[in-house]
């Protein structure tokens, strides 16, 4: 049994114990779309508390009226229908228990996010979202400058969905943006968010906050967009790394991020030389050989592979020497120095030759 078909069991068991329930929002997308659907949010006019009666190993999130239920191994978000009241910092509503779905649909950021199916599949649909789906519009239920005024990550889930589904954004959403709502989210929203735009199948997002100027707030991450779609590469860190080959010390990449992006930089910056394929992360050669393509000349991805299998040394086992019988303080400069005239033909490698450079150094 997947996940669709026990969310719609469980949806018959609330129905069995009194309560109103739904299918709501990105699944129920999905499965008109004819998507694979991964995920499967539930609404219903049960309180977490009246929930807990009926599932009682559940975990409650109190203020945002929200419950996690786990059947048949799948894990299930269950929201009572709420209503937001107020919204903190331009992102976190305060939420009020409502009684009918209606009034929970009313909330929601897009028409196509607010169809709503019960466990017979009648849908729901007040705000004629599955039009928009058939004309591939992304339009917002009221005002959108109301909307993204109340939460400023709806502006850039806009954009994602644009980029998920090459879907346009309708005039008004547009008209909206010469306002930066943008600025009013916390950095970290707008990493992970990024991250799904750029592995989308379509730039048409990356497109809009280009021409929109979307994160004209934060100028690094306009840029990081622009220069992606300028040399057709989404590997965006990487890429504004190699370019300019640093990334500002005020930007909140984690440390994989960057590590990822120096590491890159390190192959095309040195041009795949005899010591960046000895020395860098053979894990990146292919993205980096990928980006230097973007932004220099034309390298022969099997050429680079070969001139690494057929290095002098690959790992200092291949040395023909053994570095134990140096004094312990000698050997990190021994090692560093022979790995490269090794490397750059500058001696042979055999105890005899090596040992003679290390008694004219050390």
């Amino acid at each position: 049994m997947d996940k669709w078909t026990t969310g719609l069991q469980l949806l018959s068991i609330l129905n069995h114990y009194g309560y109103k329930s739904y299918i709501v929002g990105g699944a129920v997308r999905d499965y008109y779309l004819g998507n694979p659907i991964l995920d499967v949010d539930i609404t219903t006019n049960a309180l977490p508390e009246e929930l807990s009666q009926i599932f009682p190993q559940i975990e409650i999130v109190e203020s945002y009226l929200s419950t996690r239920i786990e059947l048949n191994h799948f894990c299930f978000e269950v929201t009572t229908f709420r209503k937001d009241i107020a919204y903190l910092d331009h992102r976190h509503p305060v939420v009020q228990a409502v009684q009918t779905i209606e009034e929970d649909l009313k909330r929601r950021d897009f028409t196509i996010n607010a169809l709503a199916l019960d466990s017979s599949l009648n849908l729901i649909d007040l705000y004629n979202g599955l039009k928009d789906l058939n004309d591939k519009t992304i339009r917002c239920i009221g005002n959108p400058k109301l909307r993204f005024e109340e939460d400023a990550y709806r502006v850039l889930r806009a954009v994602e969905l644009a980029s998920r589904y090459n879907f346009d954004l309708d005039e008004q959403i547009k008209k909206s943006f010469s306002k930066d709502y943008v600025a009013n989210l916390k950095e970290e929203y707008i990493i992970s968010i990024l991250s799904k735009i750029l592995q989308a199948p379509y730039q048409k997002g990356l497109c809009y906050i280009r021409d929109f100027k979307l994160l004209r707030g934060y100028p690094f991450y306009q840029v990081v967009v622009e220069e992606c779609l300028a040399y057709s590469c989404m590997d965006a860190y990487a890429l504004f790394y190699c370019l300019h080959n640093f990334i500002p010390s005020n930007v909140k990449l984690s440390k994989e991020q960057m590590k990822r992006a120096k590491d890159i930089s390190y192959f095309v910056r040195n041009e795949f030389s005899n010591e960046a394929l000895y020395y860098g992360n053979k894990e990146l050669l292919e993205p980096s050989i990928e980006i230097y393509n973007k932004i220099k000349k034309r390298i022969n991805k099997s050429e680079v592979w070969n001139k690494y299998h057929t290095l002098p040394i690959q790992r200092i086992k291949d040395i023909c020497f053994d570095f134990n019988t140096l004094d312990k303080s000698n050997i990190g400069v021994a090692v560093a120095t022979i790995e490269k005239k090794l490397l750059n033909n500058e001696l042979k490698n055999n105890t005899e030759d090596i040992a003679l450079e290390l008694r004219r150094i050390l």
